[in-house]
């Protein structure tokens, strides 16, 4: 019965597929989303990439330009499931090789509501920049009004990426608000300084936290929420997340 319903959901997906294809000059067309910054791994080191990806799936890619900036590129064959066996290989070349991305974005909730938090903030600046360490002026702190709670970091390269996302933004303030912990307030002591990397010496962002068990569980709990939307959109991995 599990390779029946694998075989249905395959079908099922290839019939997908057969309505975004179009036939001419003998060969079938099907135009791939792929972000403008995936194309060079696509590509590789002197087409080495792209011409194993020919030979290996019998299918044909068409790369734009790099001025052009599209985020897309075009699989062309004789046979259907040439151009299925190439998209599932860029599918997985893709993947493997979002780890050497830059994030873009970064998904936080803002903590600088309340007006006596945003004072705090003000004085442990000013407390730090009165006592004239090397190196510590006040333009390396950020502004009160900005602190905020990081959930995690995005890596968003196309504007289709980015459009998505707001949609899936949408759909978690809509499940969010449906819980039982949306009206309730959230509470966080931020106690200690912590640095982001391993390396004292070499240190890009300082930040504090809450320790508390209860707000980890809380927050956890929204986290998850958000995670599963978002992974199920594929704005991101569960790869991704764990390296974070």
């Amino acid at each position: 019965r599990f390779q029946d319903t694998f075989d249905e959901d395959e079908e099922e997906e290839e019939r997908e597929l057969d309505r975004e294809m179009v036939y001419e000059n003998d060969e079938w067309v099907l135009r791939l989303p792929i972000a403008a910054v995936f194309h060079k791994f696509i590509v590789g080191s002197r087409a080495r990439n792209k011409q194993k990806l020919e030979m290996d799936s019998g299918a044909r890619i068409l790369v734009p330009h790099r001025e052009e900036q599209q985020d897309c590129i075009w699989l062309r064959a004789r046979q259907k499931n040439q151009i299925y066996s190439c998209k599932a290989q860029i599918e997985l070349l893709c993947e493997k090789e979002e780890a050497k991305l830059e994030y873009t974005h970064f998904l936080s909730i803002p903590l600088a509501y309340d007006a006596r938090f945003r004072q705090r903030v003000d004085e442990f600046r000013e407390n730090v920049v009165l006592q004239h360490f090397d190196g510590i002026d006040a333009s390396i702190f950020m502004p009160s009004r900005r602190m905020h709670f990081t959930m995690c970091m995005l890596k968003l390269h196309s504007h289709a990426q980015v459009e998505e996302m707001k949609e899936a933004l949408r759909d978690i303030a809509a499940q969010i608000s449906a819980t039982a912990d949306f009206g309730r307030p959230l509470a966080a002591a931020m106690k200690g300084l912590h640095i982001m990397g391993d390396d004292p010496s070499d240190v890009g962002v300082v930040f504090t936290t809450d320790r508390s068990t209860a707000l980890q569980n809380r927050m956890n709990s929204l986290s998850d929420l958000i995670f599963e939307l978002l992974r199920a959109r594929g704005l991101v991995s569960q790869q991704n997340l764990v390296a974070q």
